[in-house]
């Protein structure tokens, strides 16, 4: 499933953690959270808008 010789991001961050996290490291995460979060709850009103219509 990996290619490449690079470790995945996920592996790098955890990887980083334990030497002590860089501001960028901290900023990397705080946006997939965010990004993850805002795409979650998009995808949840949409799929309240399609059961309300279908339900009209």
């Amino acid at each position: 499933m990996l290619v490449g010789a690079d470790a995945p991001l996920t592996v790098l961050m955890y990887g980083r953690m334990r030497e002590g996290a860089s501001p960028v490291i901290n900023a990397v995460s705080l946006f997939l959270m965010v990004a993850s979060a805002c795409l979650a709850l998009l995808l949840m009103r949409a799929g309240d808008r399609k059961s309300s219509r279908a339900s009209q």
